[in-house]
């Protein structure tokens, strides 16, 4: 029975392992292209519809836009100052 026990243990572990694996590959597949919609008058595409079409796609998550009222924002660039003698 004990052989048996540990034959099962390894079968089971191994499955797990395959669908690991199995998940994975899945992810690191490459994702269907989509084209961008571009406007008939425009030259060039949009960063605003270059996203947009990544979103479709499934390439980029929803990222909530910032307002612009907000004092105190996290983007702005800390630097030091250096007072020269």
């Amino acid at each position: 029975m004990k052989g048996i026990d540990e034959k099962d243990y390894e079968l089971g572990k191994a499955n797990m392992k395959i669908k690991e694996l199995e998940e994975r590959l899945e992810q690191l597949r490459p994702r269907k292209r989509r084209k961008v919609q571009t406007s008939p008058n425009a030259k060039f595409v949009t960063t605003r519809a270059i996203f947009e079409a990544q979103i479709a796609a499934g390439n980029r998550q929803i990222v909530p836009e910032e307002s612009e009222e907000e004092g105190d924002s996290d983007s702005t660039i800390s630097c030091i100052e250096v007072n020269a003698i």
